[in-house]
């Protein structure tokens, strides 16, 4: 794959910011080809998902490739930098898997106590109080929320309207999040602008 006459068309076009989903091995060519042409792009490279959560990405582009990169995450990747109960499990995934956690280990650890928690107020197997548990879920605190969510609740269609991704940028070759606000570790700010490749 060789992205770059796309690269040549997207400079030409000047986009103030670029929306991109690759899976890991197109992300990897088309970052190293956007880097090795310098491509600027005013309010940034958003990317959403994919190649951009997958530790491999990281390893195998240079790391001023990803500088002031977006992306779009599944669950909060810095967590155990901001929430100290979040360390042990993190370490566990470690020991377990050989990596620590995931959006899909978070999201599973999330859903297993949010089901623990729901069961306890149910007080039995009964589907009718099970469901009426559900419907009154009010979590704010606690291992459900390994996420990053600040709330766990359900409306009448059974929908978790207090669910959401975050937003990492690439600040000094770390991704930490910027959004929501409310999960930004402290003293970190977006960079927004980008500067332009001959200012950095």
């Amino acid at each position: 794959m060789d992205f770059s006459a796309q690269i040549l068309k997207i400079k030409s076009r000047k986009p103030e910011a670029l929306v991109i989903a690759m899976y890991t091995p197109d992300h990897i060519i088309f970052t190293k080809q956007s880097y090795e042409g310098r491509l600027d792009i005013p309010y940034g490279i958003h990317s959403v998902g994919a190649g951009s959560e997958d530790p491999n990405f990281y390893k195998a582009v240079p790391v001023q490739a990803v500088e002031y990169m977006f992306v779009q995450e599944d669950f909060q990747f810095d967590i155990t930098e901001v929430t100290d109960w979040t360390k042990p499990v993190d370490k566990k995934f470690t020991e377990m898997l050989g990596y620590g956690l995931t959006a899909y280990g978070a999201q599973g650890y999330s859903a297993v106590y949010t089901i623990y928690d729901v069961l306890q107020r149910a007080g039995s197997l009964d589907k009718e109080k099970i469901r009426e548990a559900f419907v009154k879920t009010n979590i704010t605190s606690g291992p459900a929320l390994i996420t990053g969510w600040q709330k766990i609740s359900f409306d009448k269609d059974g929908q978790n309207l207090d669910a959401h991704g975050c937003i990492s940028q690439n600040i000094k070759g770390k991704r930490t999040t910027i959004w929501p606000v409310a999960n930004r570790p402290k003293g970190i700010k977006p960079i927004w602008p980008i500067p332009a490749w001959k200012d950095r």
